[in-house]
């Protein structure tokens, strides 16, 4: 059986409103896919190539994009997170 996550490896570009929750999808090749209002939430999107993808309206919240590359306004942005030292 197919799974959707399968399905995006193989290079299905309409999510429009999927639900990805919790999906792994490292180094997932999302160039110019269409997930607006997809439910992202704690999906694992490390070195993924969001370039040019419509995020539009999509939850977000504890995604992990580090590595990830996304464009904003036609400049290309590779993520990077640093965990820091808590002061205390």
């Amino acid at each position: 059986m197919t799974t959707l996550v399968d399905e995006i490896k193989d290079g299905r570009k309409n999510l429009r409103g999927a639900n990805l929750r919790g999906a792994d999808l490292r180094g997932a090749d999302l160039r110019g896919a269409d997930l607006r209002g997809a439910n992202l939430r704690g999906a694992d999107l490390r070195g993924a190539d969001l370039r040019g993808a419509d995020l539009r309206g999509a939850d977000l919240c504890d995604t992990n994009f580090d590595g990830a590359t996304i464009t904003y306004r036609g400049i290309s942005i590779i993520v990077r997170f640093e965990k820091k030292e808590d002061p205390r």
